[in-house]
This record gives C-alpha cells, sequence and structure tokens, in this order.
C-alpha cells in the first residue's frame, strides 16, 4: 500500500515538490568585453548594456583587461569560454590578433560579436559586428563639420593613434574621399599618429603645429586625439586660426569647447551602443537574427538597419558649447 501511494505521488510530481513552480532554465550569460578598465566611454557602454540586459532577462558580465595590452585581451576571452559564457560581445583591441581567441570561443560553444571595433570577420568567425556608425557617414559628417568651422579650402591634418586600427585607416579613407568630393580646395597634408598618454601627445600636436603654420584644420580620429590636438592649439595661440574636430567623449572635450579651442565635433552615444549590443546578444542567442536580415527592431531604439554582418547604430550627436553639459560620458 505504501508503495502503491509512492509511486502516485511521483506520478504527480509531488515528491519533487508537489505544486511549485516548474524549474525555470538558467538565464542567458553575456560577457561585455571592453578594451580596457577605467574608460570612460566603455563605462558608458557597459551603461546602456546593463539597461539591456534587465529588460531581456539577460545576466550580464562587464569584463575588462587592467592592461592595455592584447594578450590580456585574449587571456580574459579564454576565461570567460571557460566559465560558459553563452555570448561574447568584444570590443577588439587588435582585429587580427583577437581573431584566434575569438575562434575558438565560437568553437568551444560561445556565440561571438563584437562592437564598437570590429575582429577581423572570417579569421574570427564572428557573427554579427554592432557598428557605431559607418565610416561614410562619419567622413561625411566631420568633413561638413570641418568646411563649416573653417570654410571650404583649408590644409588640414589628420590625428589618429600610435597604432591605428584598421577601422581609423578606413576612415582617413573615406574622409580624403568625402573631402575630395565635396570641398576639393581642402587638402589632408599629413596623418600625426600620437601616443595614448596624453602628455606625450600633447607634444607630438605642439610639434606638429609649430613645424607647419599653414595648417588650419586638424581631424583628430580618436578620443584621446582631441583634446591633445586641442590643448596644443590652446597652448599654442592657434584658436582664432586652427580648427579642431573629430570624435571625442563630451567629457574630455569639455575645458576646450568652454575655452573656444574647440568649437564642435561628433560623437555617437556609447550608453545606446551598449544597449543595441546586448539586443543583438539576446536576438542571436534565441535564433532570432539570421543572415538576410535587413533590419533589428532593438527596444527603445527602435529599427535599426542592416548591413551584411553589421548592426549599425547610426545616430551621430554634435557636440558644442551649448550641450555639452548634457552629457554625463
Amino acid at each position: 500500500m505504501f508503495l502503491r501511494s509512492l509511486a502516485l505521488l511521483a506520478a504527480c510530481g509531488l515528491v519533487a515538490g508537489c505544486g511549485g513552480p516548474p524549474p525555470q532554465p538558467p538565464s542567458l550569460r553575456v560577457a561585455l568585453v571592453s578594451k580596457t578598465k577605467g574608460d570612460p566611454y566603455f563605462a558608458a557602454c557597459e551603461q546602456g548594456a546593463r539597461e539591456a540586459a534587465r529588460e531581456l532577462g539577460v545576466q550580464l558580465f562587464c569584463e575588462a583587461p587592467i592592461e592595455k595590452e592584447l594578450l590580456a585581451q585574449v587571456e580574459l576571452v579564454d576565461s570567460l569560454v571557460n566559465r560558459g559564457m553563452d555570448v561574447i560581445a568584444i570590443a577588439s583591441r587588435d582585429a587580427m590578433g583577437i581573431a584566434p581567441a575569438l575562434k575558438r570561443a565560437r568553437q568551444n560553444g560561445a556565440k561571438v560579436i563584437t562592437f564598437d571595433t570590429d575582429a577581423d570577420e572570417k579569421r574570427s568567425e564572428r557573427a554579427w559586428f554592432v557598428r557605431p556608425v559607418t565610416d561614410e557617414a562619419l567622413a561625411r559628417s566631420l568633413a561638413d563639420l570641418m568646411a563649416r568651422l573653417g570654410g571650404p579650402k583649408l590644409r588640414t591634418a589628420v590625428v589618429s593613434g600610435a597604432q591605428p586600427t584598421a577601422g581609423e585607416q578606413v576612415l582617413t579613407r573615406e574622409l580624403r574621399n568625402a573631402i575630395a568630393a565635396k570641398y576639393p580646395l581642402t587638402q589632408i597634408v599629413t596623418i600625426q599618429r600620437v601616443s595614448e598618454d596624453q602628455s606625450e601627445a600633447f607634444r607630438e600636436m605642439e610639434g606638429l603645429l609649430q613645424g607647419d603654420r599653414q595648417i588650419r584644420g586638424v581631424f583628430a580620429l580618436t578620443p584621446s586625439a582631441l583634446p591633445a590636438a586641442a590643448g596644443a592649439v590652446q597652448s599654442g595661440g592657434f584658436k582664432e586660426t586652427v580648427h579642431v574636430t573629430g570624435v571625442c567623449l563630451p567629457s574630455l572635450a569639455r575645458p576646450y569647447l568652454e575655452s573656444g579651442a574647440v568649437r564642435a565635433f561628433v560623437m555617437w552615444n556609447p550608453v545606446d551602443l551598449g544597449y543595441l549590443t546586448v539586443q543583438v546578444a539576446k536576438r542571436l542567442a534565441d535564433g532570432k537574427l539570421g543572415s538576410g536580415a535587413k533590419e533589428l527592431v532593438a527596444g527603445r531604439l527602435g529599427k535599426r538597419p542592416i548591413r551584411g554582418s553589421e548592426v549599425v547604430l547610426g545616430d551621430l550627436i554634435e557636440v558644442n558649447a551649448g550641450n555639452v553639459k548634457q552629457f554625463n560620458f
């Protein structure tokens, strides 16, 4: 009799806790990997990623290496695979160098996407790149802004990182194309590489402006390059003759906007970029983002265009002295 009753209970599921909720599947585990710890730009990306994770029920891990070295990012990716991440979303420090680690991650069961800066698509076998803006659109915006600041006939310089990424090289090419198409009397006469160290970058920019006093415009292609260029313009007394624009964080450029060394630059919203990245990670993991898709409906961002294997955020913000206080990144 006892055995019969026990069998009935088991059949009803009562032995394992009759009447309780069914076991829930573990939530999706997504790792957002930045280039380096403590960077305010990636802190803003993480803010948006957490917002999307809360909306979608995703377990989010925000990770970043302490060292600004490729090897540190590679080791971090390997450790995330061992921790059982379902999706790894990474801002690649080196497009080619990170590719083998991302391929290993995919081969070990993780889905891989990139954001902000891409990895080599073929070698990494990543699924998607969440692109802030197309290079063509950014180049056109910068060319138009420089012409508005200084006129259609300028002698200019492009400033980028000491070890420019493939993305910076593509952007430089697109900038040349945009200027040639619309402002043929404007020239890019030099490309200056500057250090990530602000003091050293400042000295390098001073040398550039003192060495060629005919330069009338500077395109800064990285957030660290614009403050260095603006600082050299300000200290050298070039505020009235050299126009600085490019891409930067409002928090880094604010002193120079307020002093007049920079009048305007463009930026996308890194909070939105992080938000979109987690939206893409979730759709990919759920099998709802396949090749051939033309757009993605991404929560509060609405529809975002898809171009090949890239989901594009696409919105550019012009930052100037009048609106810089609105931004917290």
